[in-house]
């Protein structure tokens, strides 16, 4: 995997911070950085059993993504809405990691920077393999005497990405249509409302994660048969490095202590101690989806341990 240095921050939020026009090409970048070589050794193990099909395997792959990011939508559409970057960052991380499984499974090397314009395009965010390759470029190799732009226009831009960095199509309203008006505004509603949003995004990631599923077989399966093939494509481009151990611990502990003061503030929402009596289920739950939404993203983005000698992690 390529990772000589450019002029990109070793941070993903200050690559951002210096080029928010870029969000989802950075996203893909640095999440692929984090991922790309577990997911390198978890093939090893999935190719144990021959008498099993590349596309039966990604079939199994995309059922449990489906699995995964249907958990992650009740957590973003939940009624406290604590846990929705968490869960929105491991929605995300999980589909790059489906796409990059798919392409394992088909012989792509999942640690190849040409996979990050592959995400791109398999994701809606690029035409054209060479369209998502120039994005990655630029993302990669931003103008050095830029100004940073100031935080309100890095926050607009980076959030207007969001639905399309998961694959959710929300509707805009449009004028001199009443009916796409009310259609807008009951989808809105549904992940805004508190016990409607739950179900909503939980569907609604579930089938954004199957159609990315479904669009990677169908693209890998034609690229080993020839059909745009991207295997010998030199993306001019590279990852960015892996965070150092000290970074990765800083990290860590930045996590753990945001999860801490959110569990605190759901108990200070239920009422404190006297709200908790009462609402301890309700509280219970939430406190549960917080555990797990945190810890699932935290081993998600585990370094990885040194190869074993006997092949596995």
């Amino acid at each position: 995997m390529r990772t000589t240095a450019t002029d990109t921050p070793a941070s993903f939020l200050w690559a951002v911070r210096k080029d928010p026009a870029h969000t989802s090409e950075l996203a893909v970048l640095y999440t692929m950085t984090e991922l790309a070589t577990h997911v390198a050794r978890w093939r090893a193990g999935a190719l144990r059993d021959p008498g099993v099909s590349a596309e039966q395997r990604a079939k199994r792959v995309v059922r449990r993504a489906a699995r995964v990011a249907r958990g992650d939508g009740v957590v973003c559409g939940s009624s406290f809405y604590l846990g929705m970057p968490a869960a929105v960052i491991s929605i995300f991380c999980h589909q790059v990691v489906l796409v990059l499984e798919i392409a394992a499974l088909f012989d792509r090397d999942p640690t190849d920077p040409a996979r990050a314009a592959e995400v791109l395009v398999l994701k809606g965010r690029a035409k054209s393999i060479e369209d998502a390759t120039e994005a990655l470029r630029a993302a990669r190799s931003p103008s050095a005497g830029a100004a940073r732009p100031p935080l309100r226009r890095v926050l607009t831009q980076s959030l207007r990405q969001l639905p399309a960095m998961l694959g959710l199509k929300l509707r805009r309203l449009k004028s001199g249509h009443p009916i796409d008006a009310i259609v807008t505004v009951c989808q809105w509603a549904s992940y805004l409302v508190p016990v409607v949003g739950m179900p909503a995004c939980a569907i609604s990631s579930a089938r954004a994660t199957k159609k990315l599923g479904a669009d990677a077989i169908a693209f890998y399966s034609r690229a080993q048969a020839g059909v745009g093939a991207t295997a010998g494509l030199d993306p001019e481009f590279t990852l960015p490095p892996r965070p150092s151990g000290r970074r990765r611990r800083r990290l860590v502990a930045a996590v753990l202590a945001t999860a801490v003061a959110l569990v605190v503030l759901v108990v200070a929402l239920s009422g404190g101690i006297n709200g908790l009596k009462q609402h301890w289920l309700l509280t219970g739950v939430c406190e549960l989806f917080l555990i797990a939404t945190f810890g699932r993203l935290l081993w998600t983005t585990r370094p990885p341990r040194p190869h074993a000698p006997n092949g596995r992690d």
